[in-house]
């Protein structure tokens, strides 16, 4: 399938942004319209700062707090298998089993603190949990993550995929074996 074709846009900008445009481009060595480009389609993909404010507040929070337990009991988790610093920093937790599962425990005793104190009230029509349930979600963002395509197309879900896939870097590949394997079990 064919590229689509460039749509040029013009717009007008101060002489100080368009130096630090060429700077940014030079330094990447790109032109400064992909520079601009990619300035864009950053600007539109998630990142921590947005979620940090407004809607979003609690859920930036509750992340904060889940990946700095996550960090420090995943480390904590290959110094007790290594029984030595220096060769737990060479590691990387997520990479060790024993420690990453210490890292998952931690998450999870933080969304236990948090959870909201009350009686549980259930829909009045059981969800089916494999299809609308939580984990149907769970599994459309990480066929994402590992794909970077989205399971519906909306602009918004193909920025979103594109952003998961970015941000799962080299654990992409892990997160596409995973789907395979569960996808074979079934």
């Amino acid at each position: 399938m064919p590229k689509p074709k460039p749509v040029q846009t013009n717009f007008r900008t101060t002489p100080e942004m368009h130096e630090m445009l060429e700077i940014a481009a030079e330094q990447h060595g790109i032109s400064i319209n992909k520079e601009i480009n990619s300035r864009l389609l950053r600007s539109f993909e998630t990142d921590t700062d947005t979620y940090a404010s407004g809607e979003y507040a609690s859920l930036s929070a509750i992340l904060k707090l889940s990946a700095e337990a996550m960090q420090v009991a995943g480390n904590s988790g290959l110094f007790h298998l290594t029984q030595s610093w220096d060769a737990a920093r060479k590691c990387d937790w997520i990479d060790e089993p024993y420690a990453y599962d210490q890292a998952c425990m931690a998450a999870q005793e933080i969304m236990l603190a948090l959870r909201p104190t009350g009686e549980m009230k259930r829909p009045d029509q059981p969800l089916d949990y494999e299809t609308v349930g939580a984990k149907s979600w769970a599994w459309r963002v990480l066929k994402e993550a590992a794909t970077g395509k989205p399971s519906y197309a909306t602009p918004e879900t193909q920025i979103r995929a594109r952003s998961l896939h970015k941000a799962a870097g080299r654990l992409a590949e892990r997160i596409s074996n995973f789907l395979k394997s569960k996808k074979a079990q079934t």
